[in-house]
């Protein structure tokens, strides 16, 4: 199975962006094979928007039952971010994940709040954010009584790096489970010949083996999850190695593939006169050959408005 990398990676398949036919090439021979592949395109701003809702507006204490509907508000919720927050919304998020405690905290509820009072009575989006805002704080009220630790539950869990280097939001760690969860989900949960590589990563490689770990045990700990493109229930575990891409075609052909669909998506968004008709045709082939319900293709972690470009 191919697997390739997030958006935020960077590699040397940037040589190709002159040469579409090899694309092309490369992607029929990847579809006429029926070789799965499995994509994630991650904006970064969403991915933080992503963050500030799941841990700020909707954080897990809110005890909402996780589905369909609650998936399409966290999504609407992330989308009003992206379009509307300030930069401040999302430097005081960030230094509160920097140093947390209790005044950064406060100071990053308050800079969303600063936003969406505004808006409340235009935006049905900027009215649901206010009135989840305001549940966050009085759980957070009540969960301090108990603990001086509590601003911890309302922050996303850091990563420990070498050298005790903290590291917070690494997009290519969500990537790397939900490639996971989906190459489970496509082989329906038999995943014991199957072994992911990984271009080499000196400073991250225990980090990803940590968040691999993680999510197989994610349902095991009594995680509620709503992911029907992807399988979080690991009875199994495929083992997850590392070597440089130079050795690996596999890795060549996975770092080519993620990175003209990243490109592809930032011409579409910048200059879209300027993707060739074979991009066009290379790129529409690989969504004709994906399959969300069996977990292959491409999975887009972006604002709606621009998924759908």
């Amino acid at each position: 199975d191919a697997m390739t990398r997030p958006i935020s990676s960077r590699g040397k398949s940037s040589s190709l962006k002159k040469k579409p036919g090899f694309t092309l090439d490369l992607v029929e021979l990847i579809c006429n094979e029926s070789l799965p592949f499995f994509i994630e395109v991650v904006d970064k701003k969403f991915f933080l928007c992503a963050n500030i809702v799941n841990h700020h507006i909707v954080p897990p204490s809110a005890g909402i039952e996780e589905n369909y509907l609650a998936n399409l508000t966290r999504n609407n919720f992330a989308d009003y971010l992206y379009d509307h927050a300030p930069i401040a919304v999302f430097e005081k998020f960030i230094a509160a994940c920097n140093d947390p405690s209790e005044l950064a905290l406060r100071d990053s509820f308050h800079a969303l709040m600063c936003l969406v009072e505004c808006d409340r009575f235009e935006s049905a989006e900027a009215e649901g954010i206010r009135m989840n805002l305001v549940e966050s704080l009085d759980d957070y009220e009540s969960m301090k009584q108990n603990s001086e630790n509590a601003h911890l539950q309302f922050l996303p869990s850091p990563d420990n790096g070498k050298h005790s280097k903290i590291i917070w939001m690494l997009p290519n760690l969500s990537s790397l489970c939900n490639i996971y969860a989906r190459i489970n989900l496509y082989h329906a949960g038999n995943i014991l010949d199957i072994c992911m590589i990984h271009d080499e990563q000196k400073q991250f490689d225990e980090i990803l083996e940590h968040s691999k770990q993680s999510a197989e045990s994610l349902l095991k700990n009594g995680a509620s999850v709503y992911t029907p493109h992807s399988n979080y229930n690991f009875s199994q575990s495929a083992p997850l190695l590392f070597t440089e891409s130079g050795r690996s075609n596999g890795i060549q052909i996975a770092d080519m593939l993620a990175g003209f669909v990243m490109r592809y998506f930032k011409d579409t968004m910048s200059d879209a006169k300027s993707i060739s008709p074979q991009l066009h045709r290379a790129f529409d082939m690989l969504l004709a050959h994906s399959s969300p319900t069996k977990g292959v293709g491409v999975n887009l972690v972006l604002p709606t408005r621009l998924a759908w470009l």
